[in-house]
This record gives structure tokens, sequence and C-alpha cells, in this order.
């Protein structure tokens, strides 16, 4: 199975992360932390930009940043 990035289709659909803000919901700076990989959607979002971006969430990759496991 072929995986894409966030940011991936989100080009593919020709969006700005504006246009992307504005037809979800989700702030703008989110959507630039999710993109990076320096924070990562819930399910719930994750599954409303897949219904913007036309692909299930099983294609979309995104990277899940690393957890201290310092206290």
């Amino acid at each position: 199975m072929r995986r894409f990035s966030l940011k991936g289709f989100r080009a593919d659909c020709n969006m700005t992360i504006r246009e992307v803000a504005n037809a979800t919901g989700f702030a703008t700076s989110t959507i630039c932390r999710w993109e990076s990989g320096e924070a990562s959607p819930t399910y719930q979002q994750l599954t409303k930009l897949c219904e913007l971006y036309k692909c299930s969430p099983d294609e979309v990759r995104f990277v899940v940043p690393e957890q201290s496991t310092e206290s």
C-alpha cells in the first residue's frame, strides 16, 4: 500500500494551510505542527482531514513526536 504525508495530500488537493483550516475549523498553527511532525492529530481530527482530502486514515502516514521517558 502506498502511503503519503498529510502535507502531500494537502498539496495534491492544491490547498493552502489556510484553506484547510477554513474547511476544517482547525487552527493553521495546528495543521503546521501536524505536517512537520511536531504533533499528531487525534483519530477524529485525522478522519476530518481525510474526508477533505478524499482518502482513508490508513493511507496517511504522519510522524509521531517522540515522547520523553523522563518524568
